[in-house]
């Protein structure tokens, strides 16, 4: 996508924010009934399970290196309403969702923006209006011959500023007579594709973390593979004088360093990772416990990101063709603590979904974590450093 699209794309999801409400003598050539929209109308979203759509939209999102799951999220967060279909009928909506109806009855409040960018607004005075009492709607459109007649509108119970100024939802609906052919078409136009993923926080890839990276364990393991404490592990342990005189102040808890640090920086046994080599989006694992092929090449999609148990923010990416421990990833953004630390990253992987990778005590405090391969051994000293002085608070 270029960035000359990108910046036309932004404009016209902003394009509405801030707008006052038109005068009275706009609104004279405003439809003034909701009879443009007049007719039955289901939800596009619909859409997406059906099978020629699907087809077209897990093309469209390999293409893109998404997972269809990420797309169809995408879709869902711009277009996506809670209803099924509406049937519209002079100043009556009737919203439909499942074996449920709601009949809203609605007054002309007024046009906001001009011309083809014009939002009209209705209100409802009706007790049982709800989300549905107010009610911004653009006209009636159809882009091309193959694409489907659709419109675009939102709807809420906290006034027509909040829904103006909701720049990533365009709640749409399609004609009763839309075909699947259409719906592919539209919906895997590259446009809508760029304008699906910037509503859904844009794409990750792989290729942020671009580079080798040694699990950061291997600095502390020695030549036959067992744990090694590094020397500052026994500084601490013992009490250690260094410089003028100063002194590391002994630390019991020091005691329980390898219980505590190993499992939650160590990588599993049944995948154990030497170091990543992350190239052109994909990732070469080397696997201490792999036989006969120690290392791995694997190809991963974006599939979003997750919010994590402290407001940290984790990349989610899935391998397709693999239903072992590498299907899953979650990857942070590298760091570097301080000027005396490696730059580095934690991640977590497995054949579990993400879900139960931020819920399962087993995964919660788990933080595998990758260093750039150039570190040298001091900076490596410093990040455990960092770690034994918490230890000791």
């Amino acid at each position: 996508m270029n960035k000359m699209f990108l910046m036309l794309m932004l404009l016209s999801l902003t394009v509405f924010i801030g707008y006052g409400c038109s005068s009275d003598d706009d609104d004279n050539n405003a439809p003034q009934t909701l009879s443009e929209w007049s007719g039955t109308w289901p939800a596009a979203t619909a859409w997406l399970s059906h099978t020629d759509v699907k087809t077209a939209i897990d093309a469209a999102a390999s293409a893109n290196g998404v997972t269809s799951n990420f797309l169809n999220a995408s879709y869902e967060k711009m277009i996506g309403i809670d209803f099924d279909k509406m049937e519209i009928s002079g100043s009556a909506i009737t919203y439909t969702a499942g074996a449920n109806s709601l009949t809203v009855n609605y007054d002309f409040s007024g046009k906001f923006g001009e011309g083809e960018e014009a939002w009209y607004a209705f209100e409802s005075s009706d007790a049982a209006a709800g989300n549905k009492k107010y009610l911004i709607l653009l006209p009636p459109e159809q882009h091309s011959d193959d694409t489907p007649l659709h419109w675009h509108f939102r709807y809420g119970d906290t006034g027509f500023d909040n829904l103006l100024n909701n720049a990533v939802w365009y709640g749409t609906v399609f004609s009763g007579d839309t075909t699947d052919a259409s719906v592919a078409t539209q919906l895997t136009n590259e446009g809508l594709i760029g304008m699906a993923f910037w509503v859904n926080g844009g794409t990750k890839s792989l290729s942020e973390w671009e580079g080798d990276w040694t699990i950061n364990l291997k600095y502390l393991w020695d030549s036959g593979g067992n744990w090694e404490v590094s020397n500052i592990y026994y500084e601490y342990l013992n009490g250690f004088t260094y410089g003028a005189g100063n002194t590391y102040p002994q630390c019991d808890n020091v005691k329980d360093f390898e219980d505590k640090l190993k499992p939650m920086y160590d990588t599993k046994p049944t995948a154990s990772i030497a170091s990543l080599s992350i190239s052109e989006g994909v990732v070469r694992i080397y696997d201490l416990n792999a036989t006969g092929q120690p290392s791995i090449n694997i190809y991963y999609k974006y599939d979003g990101k997750y919010d994590g148990l402290y407001n940290d923010i984790w990349y989610a990416f899935v391998a397709e063709d693999r239903d072992d421990a590498y299907k899953h990833l979650l990857i942070r953004e590298f760091e570097k603590d301080s000027y005396n630390t490696p730059e580095h990253f934690h991640f977590r992987y497995g054949s579990v979904d993400f879900n139960t990778m931020f819920t399962d005590p087993n995964y919660t405090t788990w933080y595998p974590t990758g260093v750039r391969t150039n570190s040298s051994v001091e900076e490596i000293k410093g990040w455990l450093d960092d770690r034994l002085d918490a230890l000791c608070e």
